[in-house]
């Protein structure tokens, strides 16, 4: 009977613990959840997360700064004279997953590292570096980490900002078209349609003193992926991307020197198309980003009635959705597939919301089979990140709509004008009009780039991704480069010797992408790709 009792209180005391245990890892990680959330929110966003098996690669214009497993660096000033001349563009901050002790807060070590680096070194401490946090996931025991590389890695550069982008791509980029004209002001159009409108007594120099006699307004516009690439002008915003439907650009000059506007230039815009969810925004050329002006058309509630909706007539069993869209009368049924973090979210909003319906849940995929009412329902509940809408509209490969267009859900029957009037343009600058989207499938390449013979490509100054499922081109450092990696992608590289390689969409799609650390080879196309004529007919768009 003594050891039955004493079993049992044994056995009670071993719950608890296990119990306690549960507890405190609970804690802990909402903890730590918080603290990088306050930590995110403290660099504006402008860091992101990735899991990599072990950091293995040796890459152009890095410095490496290690230090001891969960231990901290030490950066002497002399290390950084690399820097000199040169932009900081990214700093990784590599760690292992895998930690010793149950309660190690991971987080607030990743935090106190980053302050410590930041006020050291004060030139670290720009708003425009990005911070990339990279998790290994291969070590599964001390020893194993301790083998691994943890600590900072500087990726640095020429400038990525606008300005000195644009700079760099002069002579293979669309070219200004000029007009003369005086302090009486006039009317111009473009080639495509578009009219611009300089008022009377508005041009003057940089003092506001107004212009008098001749002087010469420069426009020009950027209509497709090509025209873009070459630009140098950025297309994201808050995060997320363009997907253009037209940019243009307005310069004054005076024998040579720029000229500023005083009142607005009044432009009619003829767009590549008419579209829902196209807002129009204003590049800051200051700190290469962009500043929304007003929505040019709407985003409109989708105009179906909710019903019951039936399984299917002739069309076997639900997964012959899974891939697309299925669309009938009276009701759109959307097959949705999450990744592991809006899945989360999906589940805790149907806990707390009763409202929200679906037609059918596949957990195993992660995939919903739901109308497009109630995602609207979905996101509505959540705060923050919204669920993506990745549609595949079902009908051939030429309907894939592989990201999320923050126009879905626009009245699909309803036609918008190509051309907008009365945009009001109110100083010469940089304009575009464009719809807005979020990547899906989402990877970060940190690839060596190689010649044809192997030979690694030198001087590597940027990186341009070109989805040719969208109306843009998305700028990088070559040593990240993020993309979808479901995409229909085309990269271009571009040196600071003025060269130019490609990888074509067919190489992109063979390329093994399980493994972000990677060595591809590109093409020296410099000679053929001299000009937005000669890279669109290469795209073939």
């Amino acid at each position: 009977m003594g050891y039955l009792l004493l079993f049992v209180v044994l056995h009670r005391i071993e719950t608890r613990k296990k119990k306690t245990v549960k507890v405190m890892k609970k804690l802990i990680f909402k903890i730590s959840l918080l603290s990088f959330l306050i930590f995110e929110n403290a660099y504006g966003g402008n860091i992101s997360t990735q899991q990599i098996n072990k950091h293995t690669i040796q890459q152009e214009n890095t410095l490496k700064f290690e230090f001891d497993y969960a231990g901290n660096s030490f950066i002497k000033e002399d290390d950084l004279k690399a820097l000199k001349n040169n932009e900081v563009i990214q700093i990784d901050l590599i760690y292992t997953q895998f930690h010793r002790a149950e309660d190690f807060d991971q987080a607030a070590l990743n935090n106190k590292r980053i302050e410590a680096l930041k006020s050291k070194y004060p030139k670290l401490n720009k708003e425009s570096i990005k911070w990339n946090l990279i998790e290994q996931t291969g070590a599964t025991n001390f020893n194993e980490a301790q083998d691994y590389f943890h600590g900072f890695v500087i990726h640095f550069g020429k400038s990525l900002e606008y300005n000195q982008l644009s700079k760099s791509l002069v002579g293979i980029q669309r070219e200004f078209n000029t007009y003369k004209m005086d302090e009486n002001g006039g009317e111009i159009t473009y080639s495509s349609g578009s009219k611009i409108t300089i008022q009377p007594n508005s041009v003057t120099y940089p003092d506001g003193t107004p212009v008098k006699g001749d002087f010469t307004i420069k426009y020009r516009e950027f209509r497709n992926q090509a025209e873009i690439a070459l630009s140098g002008i950025p297309m994201t915003f808050e995060g997320q991307n363009f997907n253009s439907v037209g940019m243009y650009e307005l310069r004054g000059e005076q024998d040579g020197k720029e000229l500023k506007l005083n009142k607005p230039a009044n432009v009619d815009f003829q767009c590549t198309k008419g579209d829902a969810g196209v807002g129009f925004y204003q590049l800051n050329e200051n700190d290469s980003e962009w500043e929304k002006v007003k929505e040019i058309t709407p985003v409109l509630p989708h105009n179906l009635v909710k019903k019951e909706v039936a399984r299917p007539i002739n069309h076997g069993n639900w997964t012959s959705y899974t891939t697309g869209i299925f669309v009938k009368p009276h009701d759109s049924i959307f097959s949705v597939e999450f990744d592991q973090y809006r899945w989360n979210c999906l589940n805790k909003a149907m806990d707390t919301d009763s409202a929200i319906n679906i037609v059918k849940k596949i957990r195993k995929s992660r995939t919903i089979l739901v109308d497009s009412i109630n995602i609207e329902s979905i996101n509505k509940s959540i705060a923050g990140v919204k669920i993506p809408l990745p549609y595949h509209l079902l009908g051939g490969p030429n309907n894939r709509v592989d990201g999320s267009l923050l126009a879905e859900g626009a009245d699909k029957g309803h036609t918008y004008p190509s051309i907008v009037k009365g945009l009001n343009s109110s100083s010469f600058g940089v304009y575009n009009c464009d719809q807005v989207f979020r990547m899906n499938n989402k990877i970060t390449l940190m690839a060596n780039y190689v010649d044809e013979n192997g030979n690694e490509i030198p001087k590597k100054h940027v990186m341009c991704v070109i989805d040719l499922d969208y109306n843009g081109s998305f700028s990088f450092h070559p040593n990240s480069v993020t993309l979808n990696e479901k995409g229909n992608n085309v990269l271009l590289l571009f040196t600071e010797d003025r060269k130019v390689y490609v990888l074509s969409k067919e190489a992109f799609k063979n390329l093994d992408l399980s493994n972000p650390q990677q060595r591809i080879f590109m093409e020296d196309m410099t000679d053929e790709l001299s000009s937005p004529e000669a890279l669109k007919a290469y795209l073939e768009i």
